[in-house]
């Protein structure tokens, strides 16, 4: 089985440079954020990404349309999966708690069919051993 690789991110940087809401980080941030990903696409041979992330939180920030990082797979024709439940899934699910969520998440990732291979755009830590986390100096 191909490794899952993990890039611990702010959300900020997937949002993206230029929304409707400003964010902090300067240009030449953001241009840095963009090239880690596209390298990490062929070093690691990645084949989907998958984000904590959902429309639904896009639309609270005033994002109308992709992250950055669904942006840069679909640039990169790699397959790209929102994996963040939204308010009415989470409703739905019954899942009340981050933990809850967290479960959810990595379920969906894991019933994706291009699991393999996969980068991971997450905020916090991996708490899954199966997850090799790829160093960077975005999550902060």
């Amino acid at each position: 089985m191909r490794p899952i690789y993990l890039l611990g991110v702010n959300h900020k940087y997937q949002l993206g440079f230029g929304g409707a809401i400003p964010v902090e980080g300067t240009l030449e941030e953001f241009a840095e954020f963009e090239q880690f990903v596209r390298r990490s696409f062929t070093t690691y041979d990645i084949r989907g990404v998958a984000e904590e992330m959902s429309p639904a939180a896009l639309r609270k920030h005033f994002i109308s349309g992709d992250s950055l990082p669904c942006r840069l797979a679909g640039g990169a024709g790699l397959a790209h999966r929102y994996c963040d439940p939204d308010p009415e899934a989470r409703k739905r699910l019954s899942i009340e708690s981050n933990d809850q969520r967290e479960r959810h998440w990595i379920q969906e990732q894991h019933s994706s069919s291009h699991v393999t291979g996969n980068l991971h755009l997450r905020l916090h830590r991996p708490s899954n051993q199966s997850m090799k986390l790829i160093a960077g100096r975005f999550d902060d």
